[in-house]
């Protein structure tokens, strides 16, 4: 399933697109009947950006935080990607990379039943428990989890962490990560 329909099915808090997807554009006239915010919100300039909640509650709750930083800013990626349903390790990963871009390298993409996002490849088996944790249900087709390292990809089954350590040990293994030390 993408991420569009677990998110209109429920299962994903909220969905932040960009109309620069046809496929998004696609699905706005039934996405545009749950509670959104479509202004101030952009991450390019110039580029209208829709963040959609699953509530009212939601949406008033992100409005309120979001008015008191910038966008873009680094409190508005953090709040951003904690309103996206991401890991928390996968949102202090990247907060961290805007800080220290020499962290880059250390990055790794997941994606797990319509959400995608990045994290550091040493917090990989974390944030694959907390994706199967949080995300998985007997409703759901059991997809297989995919990590991106570099320009490929590699599957794991449902809570086969054997599977994510040596998908880890690929990646530590093709990774410029030899000089970059991790605080």
């Amino acid at each position: 399933m993408n991420d569009i329909t677990l998110f209109m099915e429920g299962y994903k808090p909220a969905l932040y697109d960009t109309v620069m997807s046809k496929r998004f554009m696609g699905w706005l006239p039934q996405l545009q009947e749950y509670p959104y915010i479509d202004e101030g919100i952009n991450l390019i300039p110039d580029v209208k950006f829709y963040l959609f909640f699953q509530t009212e509650n939601q949406k008033r709750d992100f409005q309120s935080k979001v008015s008191k930083f910038a966008v873009p800013s680094i409190e508005f990626h953090r709040l951003l990607g904690q309103t996206l349903g991401y890991p928390p390790k996968a949102v202090d990963f990247y907060i961290r990379c805007e800080q220290e871009p020499s962290l880059k390298p250390l990055k790794v993409g997941m994606h797990y039943q319509g959400v995608s996002c990045n994290g550091s490849v040493y917090d990989l088996i974390d944030n694959c428990n907390w994706l199967w944790d949080t995300y998985s249900s007997k409703d759901l087709p059991n997809e297989p989890l995919q990590v991106r390292i570099g320009y490929n990809m590699y599957s794991a089954g449902w809570g086969d962490i054997e599977r994510i350590k040596e998908i880890q040990q690929i990646a530590f293994s093709e990774l410029p990560i030899s000089e970059i030390t991790v605080k």
